[in-house]
């Protein structure tokens, strides 16, 4: 039997920790009360329990991708348990992730969707059966707009905007013909844009569902757009 120092309870050995430099062998605190404390100092001190984690994560690496390839079904179960449990936090988790990671991501979806075109067409066919009065409703918004507004592009103005646009997706310079295509409104309708040919644009899908109804000098301004290296084209078909 052991005495806690802190709670002054007489426990088990089984309930202190191994400590080489105390005379016992044991820590002076039980486990409970050590737990404790350690809670308690990751709430009141955040930060520096981060960077401490962080740079024994990075001393350890090695240690942890063994450990990772040995118990990847057992990591995997329990951090399943765990996103069942904490919905929000893992959403927050991911969007974060994934806002650090764009780039790295978009890499990987144009990979992804040049090495496996038939099933992201069957996925794309798959949601749009899933949700059809979604794309109703897009459908019956889109033509009521377009008809409010007026005007007709001209015939092959998305072939010749590929041809001026040089293949690239005026703001991100991905190249158009390895990803999906959008035909853009440069001004949005919805901000008074007219549905004429010096107000279109190709776009990549992934910067046109980013832009969506935004101002475009707005959203240039957000991803930091630089008209030098990427002139936006405004030409009538003749």
């Amino acid at each position: 039997m052991k005495t806690c120092t802190k709670c002054r309870i007489e426990k088990p050995k089984s309930e202190f920790g191994k400590h080489s430099s105390s005379k016992d062998g044991l820590q002076p605190r039980c486990r409970s009360c050590r737990s404790s404390d350690n809670r308690a100092y990751c709430i009141a001190n955040p930060e520096k329990r981060k960077d401490s984690a962080n740079s024994y994560y990075r001393r350890n690496l090695e240690k942890y991708q063994v450990y990772r390839s040995m118990n990847s079904a057992k990591i995997i179960a329990r951090v399943s348990v765990w996103v069942k449990h904490n919905h929000d936090a893992a959403r927050a988790n991911k969007n974060r992730w994934a806002h650090k990671n764009k780039e790295a991501i978009r890499v990987k979806d144009q990979a992804y969707a040049r090495n496996n075109p038939e099933k992201v067409k069957e996925f794309k066919r798959a949601w749009a059966k899933a949700n059809p009065e979604t794309i109703r409703n897009y459908t019956r918004n889109r033509r009521a707009l377009r008809s409010a507004v007026g005007g007709v592009l001209s015939k092959g103005i998305a072939e010749h905007l590929f041809a001026e646009q040089e293949g690239r997706c005026v703001y991100c310079r991905t190249d158009l013909s390895i990803v999906q295509v959008h035909l853009d409104h440069r001004m949005p309708l919805k901000l008074g844009g007219t549905n004429s040919d010096d107000n279109v644009q190709l776009l990549c899908r992934k910067c046109n569902l980013r832009k969506g109804a935004k101002h475009p000098d707005d959203f240039e301004r957000q991803i930091g757009y630089a008209p030098s290296t990427a002139t936006h084209i405004a030409t009538s078909v003749a």
